[in-house]
Parts: structure tokens; C-alpha cells; sequence
């Protein structure tokens, strides 16, 4: 399994938090339904369930001249999240 820090810009705030999964898509699900999101201000199942919905339709964008670098995003009302994923090393 691979190691992924996930970077989340949400409501005027940065959130981070590290996951393990076979590929940046899974990483971005296992983030969604993990308890570290919880603590996330109004970030609740609907946004959670956008996300991992937005992944069957739209992989992650890689992020031109990076290495291992990935940003995905999701709409919820008025709400926008956006989530860099890094590949990194532990």
C-alpha cells in the first residue's frame, strides 16, 4: 500500500490528514469515511458523499511539472472543497 497526505481547503480552513491505500482515488475514499473527518466543521455526509461520488465520474487531476501530486475537488450548495493528494513516504 502506498502513503497519502491529503491536504483539504474547506470554509476558509486547511485540514490535513495522512491515509494508506493501493491508489490516490482510494486514498481520497478511505479519507471520506474516516473518523479524522468528523472533526471537520460542517463537513458532513453530503460533501463526504459528493467526493467519493465525483471519483466514478472524474479521477484526480495530476498536477503539471510534480511528481506524485494530485488535486480533486467537489461542490455542495454553495460549499467548495478542494484536496490535494501527495504521494509520500513514510
Amino acid at each position: 500500500m502506498r502513503f497519502y497526505t491529503i491536504f483539504l481547503e474547506w470554509k476558509g480552513g486547511t485540514f490535513i490528514a495522512q491515509e494508506r491505500a493501493e491508489s490516490v482515488p482510494g486514498a481520497i475514499e478511505a479519507w471520506a469515511q474516516s473518523p479524522t473527518v468528523d472533526a471537520i466543521p460542517d463537513f458532513g455526509p453530503s460533501i463526504r458523499n459528493q467526493i467519493v461520488s465525483d471519483l466514478e465520474n472524474e479521477a484526480p487531476t495530476p498536477i503539471d511539472a510534480l511528481s506524485k501530486v494530485w488535486c480533486h475537488s467537489a461542490v455542495s450548495g454553495d460549499d467548495f472543497a478542494l484536496i490535494h493528494i501527495v504521494q509520500t513516504e513514510q
